[in-house]
Parts: C-alpha cells; sequence; structure tokens
C-alpha cells in the first residue's frame, strides 16, 4: 500500500473546525462541523454533493446504519437521522439533556448514544415512535466518556475519566 504524503484534494465547505468523517461507499466521505452543517463530498474530485442544515448547535458525531441511513449527534441535544439517497432528515430523536457527541450502530440496526448528560441510551432508528429502548444512567463517577465501542457481541465498552483525572474502561 503506498500512502501519500501531500493531499490530493482539499475539501472546502465547512466555515467552522470539522469534528468528525466517516467513508460512504462509492468514494464518498461525510463530514460534520461547528457550523451546525454535514456535508456529503465525493472524494475523486473533491465536489460537495449535498450540505444538510437542520441541527442547530456543533454537529460531534456520525454514524451509518446498517440500512445505509445517517445518524447525527449535536450540541442542540439531538440525534438526527438521515435517508441520503433522499436528501432528507427522516428521524430526530430526542431525550438527552446536554450535547450528544458519540454514536454507535448495533448490528441489529440499534443506536447507541452518549452525551454529556452522563447517559447512554439505546434507539431504534427505524421507528417513527418510541425508539428510545434503553437508558444508561451514571458512569460510576465519570465526568467524561473518552470514547464509546460496540465489541463483535454488540457488548458496550466505555472508557471514562472520573474528577480525579483517572481512567477507567468498562
Amino acid at each position: 500500500m503506498r500512502i501519500q504524503e501531500t493531499p490530493s484534494k482539499a475539501l472546502t465547505g465547512h466555515t467552522g473546525p470539522i469534528q468528525q468523517t466517516v467513508f460512504l461507499s462509492n468514494n464518498r466521505l461525510v463530514s460534520c462541523s461547528d457550523d451546525e452543517a454535514i456535508n456529503v463530498w465525493e472524494t475523486v474530485n473533491g465536489k460537495e454533493l449535498l450540505s444538510l442544515k437542520a441541527h442547530t448547535g456543533v454537529v460531534y458525531a456520525l454514524e451509518i446504519l446498517p440500512n445505509g441511513w445517517l445518524a447525527s449527534g449535536s450540541s442542540d441535544k439531538t440525534i438526527k437521522v438521515w435517508n441520503l439517497q433522499d436528501k432528507r432528515e427522516v428521524r430526530e430523536l430526542r431525550g438527552h439533556k446536554d450535547e450528544v457527541i458519540w454514536l454507535k450502530a448495533l448490528k441489529n440496526g440499534n443506536l447507541v448514544s452518549y452525551s454529556t448528560d452522563d447517559t447512554i441510551k439505546i434507539w431504534n432508528p427505524y421507528l417513527a415512535e418510541n425508539n428510545l429502548l434503553m437508558t444508561i444512567s451514571g458512569h460510576g463517577n465519570a465526568i467524561w466518556i473518552i470514547s464509546l465501542g460496540v465489541l463483535s457481541n454488540d457488548f458496550l465498552a466505555t472508557c471514562s475519566r472520573d474528577s480525579e483525572n483517572r481512567e477507567s474502561i468498562l
């Protein structure tokens, strides 16, 4: 594998710092930013294909769901679910009381979210109503979950930091 040392394309379009990127099929990339936008890019030519603007705060997290939909988490305390083919928002998941900063998809199609309200929530993003399946509160004495992972058996693994700056993995 050859790694290119200099960028081949600059993707410009966001007006704020980029928080996360995820790759789609067909040489496409999705980015989210402090500018409250989610952009879809053609990586071969650097062209912006789509800009989704429905969040009212920083968009921190992106995750591709098994059916190809995109989920986005924001400082506006919401998770939005997008159908990129139709270029539209299909769901808004509400329930967190603070910023949504991590999203992970489970194999069964459910979505896991973490918020700075110190809760982990599990959602069925395909249901139009009653899509919150479970809330896990109080990560011990953690003040911040640093990362959220999904193991091969769909168990959650979290890495957190407490008020004394100690880190733990659960």
